[in-house]
């Protein structure tokens, strides 16, 4: 019975063993033979199909030519018969080449002629090609014709991608801002931030329905034919702020989430001008007092929401007239000892609101006393 055993296991696993030495790919044996560390070569056929006969004849030839290559797989796939592999890589057709670059697991289509000497070509340049891990963790990653579905495909990864021309001023500050979100998600390669010149790459701007620039368009894990990003309903534009939090939530991170976020709170923005007119009048009692004023005023029109927070900023423009400059080092200091103490989690906020307003007194004092020098 032990020794039927065996051989009844022999038998079950020759045909998969024969159908990996035959270049032959199946829904039972695809992950076994289309490695990531092999650049593969597949027809998918059906083997009524007249026209694909000599296409078959040469990928057998083919085979041939590179079975002493390690690192090359060809092979073809009867998808009449193999339904299930015929949708795992959404083939529509019959008698198609595709071709998978080392470390990618995206089916890309062969596009040149089909005949062995092109093709052979071909195999010897794609070969040398390879995606790796590092590759994905590059906080932004430029895209073109040829590896947009290499990287945008892969449904293993979350993508946001930014179509742009170089032209556009609009276009390059957001380049500037996807780049200063992506670094959020530097640690994170499942979550990727790309850009595509548009102008260049038209075949991409058809086949991806953009019909303007910029645009962003969201490829998450489940739907890799894509959907546009617009910004949130309340704060219609692209900021490092909503670009972070809307990838944040959809790649499930709530790293890179907190970490813009902490850097943000408690910033207002329309007392910026203010803070910058404070510390460029700094020795200039009466201005600064001046715009103290003026900043009162503008705090009294604020949201009511707002206006506790504000309330800081002419606290710190009076501890400075007072204490002069120096008290900004030492109340940061003051704040990083405390929150590295335990607390409640709104006590926390609270700390971390008032020192990221000193922080941005800071770095207005920095930036014009190196000016001064």
């Amino acid at each position: 019975m032990e020794k039927m055993g065996i051989i009844e296991l022999f038998l079950t696993l020759l045909p998969f063993v024969l159908c990996t030495e035959e270049g032959i790919v199946t829904s039972q044996n695809v992950d076994e033979v289309l490695l990531k560390d092999k650049f593969s070569l597949v027809l998918f056929y059906a083997p009524w199909q007249k026209d694909c006969k000599p296409v078959i004849e040469m990928i057998d030839n083919l085979r041939t030519k590179f079975q002493s290559r390690a690192d090359i797989f060809i092979g073809k796939a009867d998808i009449y018969n193999d339904l299930k592999l015929a949708t795992k890589f959404m083939i529509e057709d019959y008698c198609l080449l595709k071709y998978f670059v080392k470390g990618s697991q995206v089916a890309e289509s062969y596009e040149g002629n089909l005949n062995e000497e092109d093709i052979e070509v071909f195999i010897n340049d794609q070969s040398n090609t390879e995606l790796s891990e590092d590759d994905f963790k590059r906080s932004l990653i430029k895209l073109d014709t040829e590896t947009f579905d290499r990287y945008i495909r892969d449904k293993e990864k979350t993508a946001l991608v930014l179509f742009y021309a170089k032209w556009s001023a609009k276009c390059k500050t957001l380049l500037e801002t996807m780049k200063r979100a992506a670094r959020h998600f530097k640690t994170e390669p499942h979550c990727l931030f790309a850009y595509i010149d548009s102008e260049t790459n038209h075949e991409v701007m058809v086949k991806e329905k953009i019909g303007e620039y910029p645009a962003f368009k969201f490829y998450p894990v489940n739907n890799k034919d894509g959907e546009m990003y617009l910004p949130g309903k309340f704060d219609e534009r692209w900021s490092e702020k909503n670009i972070t939090k809307y990838m944040s939530i959809h790649c499930k991170s709530k790293v890179a989430e907190q970490h813009v976020m902490d850097k943000l709170i408690g910033k207002i923005k329309d007392l910026d001008i203010f803070t910058r007119n404070f510390i460029m009048r700094s020795g200039n009692t009466k201005e600064q007092e001046r715009i103290i004023r003026e900043t009162v005023l503008k705090i009294n029109i604020l949201p009511p929401a707002k206006r506790f927070t504000a309330d800081y900023y002419v606290e710190i423009m009076r501890s400075v007239m007072k204490q002069g400059e120096s008290f900004l080092d030492e109340e940061v200091t003051r704040i990083d000892k405390m929150l590295l103490a335990e607390m409640l989690e709104k006590h926390k906020d609270e700390m971390t609101e008032k020192r990221n307003i000193l922080q941005h007194f800071r770095s207005h004092r920095n930036h014009y006393r190196k000016d001064e020098l």
